[in-house]
Order: C-alpha cells, then sequence, then structure tokens
C-alpha cells in the first residue's frame, strides 16, 4: 500500500473530490469507508465511555448503519469539504478520525483562509498507546498538502472535561484558543466548549 509520501498529482487527486488512497503509518492503515465498516463501526460508537462527552447517545445499530453510508455518499462529494476515514491498527477498525472544511474571506493581504474542523474517536482499550497521535498527525499531513487555500486554521473542540482530546491537542501543536462557560445544553446538562487552533501554511 501506498505512503503518505505522494507525488503532487497524487496528492491533488487525493485530496480533491475523489475517495483517497489507503494511508499507511508504521502501525496503521487510514482508508475510506465502506459497508462492511457497518459493525466495527457499531462497536466503536455504542461505546458509552467515548458516547460520554458528545451530543448523542450510544449509537444505535440502524444509526451505525446510516452514518456509514453517509461517509461513503460524503466521499464522492465534488467538491469535497469533508473527510472521515477509519483507522486500522493489524486489520481490525481501532478508531476514525475526520475534517470537515470551509474557506473563509480573503484577509486585509488579499490571502484565502481554509477552515477545518477536526475530530476523532477510537476504542477506549486503545486509548494511551499513542495510536490517535499516530493517526491524526497523518491525516492533518495529507489533509494540508490537499487544502486549496493560502492559510489552513485548524481547529479541535471538545467538553474541557474530555482531558484526553485536548491533550492530544496539545501533543499536535494545537494551542488554547478560547474556553465558553456553559457553551450549551447536551443530554440535559450545560457543558463548556474548549477549543484548540493550529495555523498551517496550506495549498498543494
Amino acid at each position: 500500500m501506498p505512503s503518505a509520501r505522494r507525488t503532487p498529482a497524487e496528492r491533488r487527486a487525493n485530496c480533491g473530490s475523489a475517495r483517497w488512497g489507503s494511508i499507511v503509518t508504521p502501525r496503521l492503515v487510514l482508508r475510506e469507508f465502506t459497508m462492511a465498516d457497518i459493525e466495527a463501526y457499531y462497536e466503536l460508537e455504542s461505546n458509552e465511555e467515548n458516547a460520554r462527552y458528545q451530543d448523542w447517545l450510544p449509537r444505535t445499530m440502524d444509526q451505525a448503519r446510516e452514518l456509514v453510508l453517509a461517509n461513503i455518499q460524503g466521499s464522492s462529494a465534488c467538491p469535497r469539504s469533508t473527510w472521515e476515514l477509519v483507522v486500522e491498527c493489524a486489520g481490525r477498525m481501532i478508531g476514525r478520525v475526520g475534517a470537515a472544511s470551509t474557506q473563509l474571506e480573503h484577509d486585509s493581504s488579499n490571502r484565502t483562509t481554509n477552515h477545518v474542523d477536526l475530530w476523532f474517536s477510537f476504542l477506549p482499550a486503545f486509548h494511551g498507546k499513542g495510536y490517535a497521535t499516530e493517526a491524526m498527525e497523518v491525516f492533518i499531513e495529507v489533509l494540508s498538502q490537499g487544502q486549496d487555500a493560502d492559510v489552513m486554521e485548524l481547529e479541535i473542540e471538545c467538553d474541557p472535561r474530555n482531558t484526553g482530546s485536548w491533550k492530544l491537542a496539545q501533543r499536535l501543536g494545537f494551542e488554547r484558543h478560547s474556553l465558553t462557560r456553559r457553551a450549551w445544553e447536551s443530554k440535559g446538562e450545560w457543558v463548556d466548549s474548549l477549543v484548540y487552533r493550529k495555523v498551517m501554511e496550506g495549498g498543494i
């Protein structure tokens, strides 16, 4: 399988409207979803620990099927602005990583900026072993190579009680941007919103 190192033409194909090819790291494979991933996605998203700091309750099998199908359909969008990939270890789905890109207005220097919201979710058994860091590092690298903008503003937002998420943001070189108290109501309680950001030069 190909590694994250690609020619400019390959990067353009990988990061445009086409479905991505597999991305290989020392321990992981990142790839697009297929319908064969429904049960593994359900195992990941029906987990109460993973849903603890999210807006949704643990997913049902029907919801898992709908979300996998939505990911597959979204991967063929043209232009493509949302990416979500399976993260595999030794042939098993252990998590997922995703991004949604929005182009902002030109700044005073007439440079374009893409704002990219990032997310990730991993099975609890694989927490604390560096898998999320490894996956997100290569995901961001390949994503940045395909952004058609001068600047890429990356953002990770989380509930501040979710220490695993904001510590991962710090490991990835993100800086604390804001903390909003009682940002919204989720599952019957008011929750805070912690935002980390990182600015990178974009473009292919």
